[in-house]
């Protein structure tokens, strides 16, 4: 029988979550930095309208912890698309208190912080209910018989409900992308998003060959839109995955992927800039891990309101984001991202560079 309560699958922050980043005591600058850590951190109520559904799901969130101990700007990064996950995550992690992270001993900001919260049922059957099932293969029949019409409201039902366990929402969601590319959608970003979140998991729950299309598409998706951190992330993923392996295609794969990752490699060490059309998405955030210690918001087309740039030992805030201004972040700050908040929609082009050649752009090769 299902019971409600969330299982403990814990990795650094315990019962259903675990933190993406670093969290152990480091040397940054001249001094120490020691990671802030939690002593008071409750589980998220499990949603009752998902319990009722037995309906699973994951939140990634990140936040800063201040100098005091609580938790601030906390937002949603990526989720499986249940928004009672999102909001009962959000709430929870609001209410989380650490001891301070410290730098020479002095209380201090820790910015890039993860954390990972998955809603998963004891109790719960493993693997697609019938139900699912038979939905997903007329589905994918429709779409081979180019019936979009008749497809449309299908995706619809699996999309806004009728997933169950973390099994059905990986399969779920490479199924909206497959409706996505086979009825010639334009929007990059939701097919990037589906193809994120049907590999969203620790587990590999997509079949060894649906797995490796997956990743392959995904790198090449971040390819095309110079997302080098994610890119290299992505191959990396694909590279060392275990049940991947048994696909016939993995290792043909993998070699035609090799010199395109190789090449990333090179523009990440070396002086070229690497520009990014960005775009706000639907949590109202641009969020990207930098490569770079320089870089430029330009071209806007909206509106941006919030720049947050978020690294491992210090967080800044600018509200508003001036246009055409360049930022440098000091060596010492170690890992940084930036998170960019904004109207949804609102475009903008990202510049990160060398100080040593700003003006010289770089962008990889098209992953094949």
């Amino acid at each position: 029988m299902v019971s409600g309560r969330l299982l403990v699958t814990a990795a650094v922050f315990g019962a259903s979550i675990s933190a993406v980043g670093a969290q152990d005591a480091s040397n940054a600058g001249n001094g120490t930095f020691v990671s802030a850590t939690p002593f008071e951190r409750r589980n998220p109520d499990y949603p009752s309208t998902a319990l009722s559904r037995g309906q699973e799901g994951w939140v990634m969130v990140s936040y800063v912890v201040s100098e005091t101990g609580t938790v601030e700007e906390a937002m949603i990064e990526d989720s499986s698309g249940v928004e009672s996950f999102e909001q009962a995550a959000l709430e929870a992690v609001q209410r989380w208190r650490y001891a301070p992270a410290t730098q020479d001993g002095r209380p201090t900001e820790h910015a890039m912080v993860k954390t990972r919260i998955q809603f998963e049922l004891e109790g719960k059957a493993e693997g697609a209910r019938s139900s699912f099932v038979t939905k997903y293969r007329r589905t994918m029949e429709l779409l081979r018989e180019k019936d979009f019409g008749a497809a449309q409201p299908l995706i619809d039902e699996l999309e806004f409900g009728e997933r169950g366990n973390l099994y059905e929402d990986a399969w779920f969601w490479w199924l909206k992308y497959v409706y996505l590319d086979t009825t010639g959608s334009t929007d990059a970003l939701a097919k990037q998003q589906s193809l994120q979140r049907a590999l969203g998991y620790e587990e590999e729950y997509l079949a060894p060959d649906q797995f490796v299309d997956a990743a392959q598409r995904l790198y090449a998706s971040y390819v095309q839109s110079f997302d080098l951190r994610a890119a290299l992330t992505t191959f990396e993923r694909l590279r060392d995955a275990k049940e991947a392996r048994r696909s016939d295609s993995y290792d043909r794969v993998v070699e035609r992927l090799m010199p395109s990752y190789e090449q990333i490699q090179e523009i990440v060490r070396g002086e070229r800039a690497v520009k990014m059309q960005a775009r706000v998405g639907e949590f109202d955030y641009w969020v990207h891990d930098l490569v770079r210690r320089s870089f430029t918001i330009t071209n806007v087309s909206g509106r941006l309101d919030v720049l947050d740039v978020r690294c491992r030992v210090a967080t800044r805030r600018y509200t508003p984001v001036p246009p055409n201004s360049d930022w440098t972040i000091p060596e010492s700050w170690g890992e940084c991202g930036v998170y960019i908040k904004g109207e949804p929609g609102t475009t903008f082009e990202f510049l990160e560079y060398s100080a040593s050649a700003p003006a010289q752009v770089s962008q990889p090769a098209a992953a094949p």
